[in-house]
């Protein structure tokens, strides 16, 4: 049970016709099973069409090569933005037999994680001297590095499946060095007919909200409904009618640069996304009637 199916009333699960009715769009892919069966416990019709999907790389080898640059390297300075990106570098190199001597340039290193998530996945692997960014961003992170009094760092970061280029030439403004770790990338799933039928029914507003759980699904999400030709219905349609729900801030960046202005928990996990998406639509979204009307 994630953190969203506590119930207000003290009992053992989440109500059962809290989303009865209603039909909610899923874009994501990693951990969209957990989502939507949090949807469907409540009651919802939900429609799935991941708009990207997370692939490993097929490649370890450029990835244990990236491992041996950071231990050639010895950064100052490392910076972890995904839990999941960190404990697959973490597999990867104790599978190369790099595990040891990574991680003894790690406990040398400065250690900046973004969010809590990261922060757990760098506990994990043995790692306690870290610290977190003051808000859950890459370009946080990196303002930590640019305030910080040290000069010529030799500084790593692990990258999250879609690289910021603008932040990245930040950070390499301020380094002696920046190496880059990609544990994993985003791609595009084989087929796009699903998402293409999501974007379609939003636009003839037969969902009540569609969820975002990461930037670059929202950024394909609207990429896809551009080359539909349907972005100006798709943007009007989460304008008006249809609700659109992302994680946090970060998520919800692609989304308010098309003028589209997301609901969004205060807290960035799924799980209160999960409860903000179920509360609004029983605040805005139903219908209630007096006795007698």
């Amino acid at each position: 049970m994630t953190s969203g199916d506590q119930p207000k009333d003290g009992s053992s699960g989440p109500r059962v016709d809290q989303l009865r009715g209603f039909r909610i769009g899923v874009t994501s892919d990693r951990r969209s099973a957990d989502l939507i069966s949090a949807l469907q416990r409540r009651g919802a019709q939900v429609m799935h069409a991941p708009a990207l999907k997370i692939a490993d790389n097929d490649q370890d080898d450029l990835l244990v090569n990236e491992t041996r640059d950071v231990i050639a390297a010895r950064p100052d300075i490392v910076l972890v933005t995904t839990g999941y990106g960190m404990r697959r570098w973490m597999e990867v190199a104790d599978a190369a037999g790099l595990g040891a001597p990574l991680t003894s340039v790690l406990e040398k290193a400065r250690i900046l994680a973004r969010g809590p998530k990261a922060l757990g996945a760098v506990r994990a692997a043995g790692l306690d001297d870290a610290d977190t960014s003051d808000a859950e961003t890459t370009a946080s992170l990196i303002d930590k590095v640019i305030n910080a009094p040290e000069s010529g760092r030799r500084i790593a970061i692990q990258l999250h499946g879609y690289t910021d280029e603008v932040q990245l030439e930040r950070l390499r403004q301020v380094s002696e060095s920046v190496l880059t770790v990609t544990p994993y990338r985003w791609v595009t799933p084989s087929s796009t007919d699903r998402l293409a039928k999501l974007i379609q029914t939003v636009c003839d507003k037969e969902l009540d909200a569609l969820t975002f759980t990461s930037a670059p699904a929202a950024d394909a999400t609207l990429a896809t409904a551009k080359s539909m030709q349907r972005f100006e219905d798709f943007c009007a349609a989460l304008r008006h009618d249809v609700v659109a729900a992302a994680v946090g801030p970060v998520t919800a960046g692609p989304l308010v640069e098309a003028g589209v202005d997301p609901i969004q928990p205060e807290r960035f996990r799924m799980g209160a996304l999960i409860k903000r998406v179920c509360d609004y639509l029983e605040q805005h979204k139903v219908i209630r009637l007096r006795a007698g009307d």
